[in-house]
């Protein structure tokens, strides 16, 4: 027998030591042994492919749990703004909701298997659409939406919410550029705060 590893190194090391009988064992144990770990390792590997394919997974693995909650914000004139998410259908749907003064919106965030993307779908007043895609990345979650405005024009725009600390939450709004990225300056910033 060669004295070399096979391709997985820890399966090798252990190969190895029974091998040079540092392990003595029946040959069938072996087998039993090596398919035990095999078994294993699989199930290992497919506990951590469904925990990253449902939203919730994508939102641990972003680091952007901390976005769960009901948040409110003062505006420079004075307005309040109303915004959360809160667990749908756990671990597959957030729903959202967005209130100011004089508008309103609900929406549904969800993880696409077809395209591996967290979907965003939203429903104003009046009945006007609006779509999106969320990017989680270092704690840091995006909304790159399109969509119409309260008073029914196009709109294109990149949200970027990240957490101060545990009670606030800074949201930078943002252009979108034709070709999907989200503009490096912020058009305006709010500072949110966790409501109970």
């Amino acid at each position: 027998m060669r004295d070399r590893p096979e391709k997985c190194p820890l399966v090798g090391l252990i190969l190895l030591s029974f091998r040079h009988g540092l392990f003595p064992m029946h040959p069938l144990s072996y087998a039993r042994l090596l398919s035990t770990f095999l078994a294993l390792t699989t199930t290992l590997l497919v506990a951590a492919a469904v925990s990253a394919a449902d939203l919730a997974g994508r939102m641990r693995e972003g680091g952007v749990e901390w976005l769960i909650g009901k948040w409110a914000a003062e505006t420079d004139s004075g307005g309040m703004l109303k915004l959360s998410y809160e667990w749908g259908v756990q671990p597959s749907l957030v729903v959202s909701r967005f209130k100011s003064d004089d508008d309103e919106s609900m929406a549904m965030i969800y993880f696409d298997e077809n395209d591996r993307k967290v979907r965003h779908f939203a429903v104003g007043q009046s009945g006007r659409l609006g779509k999106g895609e969320w990017i989680a990345d270092g704690g840091v979650a995006t909304l790159k939406y399109e969509g119409s405005s309260a008073s029914g024009e196009s709109m294109r725009l990149g949200f970027v919410h990240r957490k101060k600390d545990a009670g606030t939450m800074e949201v930078e709004v943002r252009e979108l550029m034709s070709d999907g990225k989200v503009g490096d300056t912020a058009l305006v910033t709010l500072l949110f705060k966790r409501q109970k």
